[in-house]
């Protein structure tokens, strides 16, 4: 009775034509064919992405870098012209240093538009300088120092009628900044690479270094050739046009 009802069951069973069989295999073999490109597209896509993504960066990186650079170009034309409004003015005063402080700062937000966390403050002259007559101001990437320049002894004038120069260099050697900027009273400002020296922010760093620009580092020691010199420092300047 078992192998009957077994039987029968088989027997009632529908069987699947062969030809509706074969359609069920030729879908899904269009199936797998289409997920494949799809695949292929996706990683087509993500190659071009990181593609472009290898190009932005770097160039916002550039941008940064340049907007970062000219505003501490322009800090350090505005110090030297707001110390020139200011004379006679004592570089050790520590009242006068103040006063400046504030025009200093009101100066690079109305004439450049320099927002609020670009704005230079004071800071007190590291130890190595103990010895010079300056100003010391931090802004957001650069140090700047407002000092006088060394002339000759014999040429009659006072040491605090000095002509000023103006030194801002960064406050780390990585991005944004890099480039040290020279702007004297008399003479024509210039920038560095800042690669020889490596002038960087006021303390060491993990390596040991520091160096500071010191009063006439900037000047040339020899003539200037196809718009570039020789500083004291031994540092290449290149004029600013």
């Amino acid at each position: 009775m078992r192998s009957l009802a077994t039987a029968c069951r088989v027997s009632h069973e529908p069987r699947i034509p062969h030809d509706l069989r074969d359609q069920a295999r030729s879908r899904n073999v269009a199936n797998v064919a289409i997920r494949i490109p799809n695949l292929t597209n996706s990683l087509v896509w993500v190659g071009v992405g990181l593609v472009a993504l290898s190009l932005i960066v770097p160039a916002r990186s550039a941008e940064r870098t340049a907007r970062v650079e000219t505003r501490a170009e322009e800090a350090a034309r505005t110090l030297l012209a707001v110390a020139q409004e200011m004379e006679p003015i004592d570089l050790d005063d520590l009242d006068a240093a103040r006063r400046l402080e504030s025009r200093f700062r009101a100066a690079c937000a109305e004439w450049h538009g320099h927002p609020e966390s670009y704005l230079p403050h004071l800071h007190e002259c590291p130890s190595e300088l103990s010895d010079v007559s300056c100003m010391m101001f931090e802004s957001k990437h650069y140090c700047l120092m407002l000092t006088r320049s060394p002339i000759p002894i014999d040429s009659g004038v006072q040491p605090d009628r000095y002509p000023f120069e103006v030194y801002a260099w960064p406050l780390s050697l990585s991005p944004p900044g890099h480039t040290a900027f020279f702007v004297p009273e008399i003479g024509d400002p210039a920038f560095s690479r800042n690669k020889m020296r490596q002038y960087v922010g006021w303390k060491e760093d993990r390596r040991g270094h520091r160096a500071l620009p010191r009063p006439g580092c900037g000047i040339p020691r020899n003539e200037v050739e196809e718009g570039a010199y020789r500083g004291r420092d031994d540092e290449r300047w290149i004029l600013l046009q």
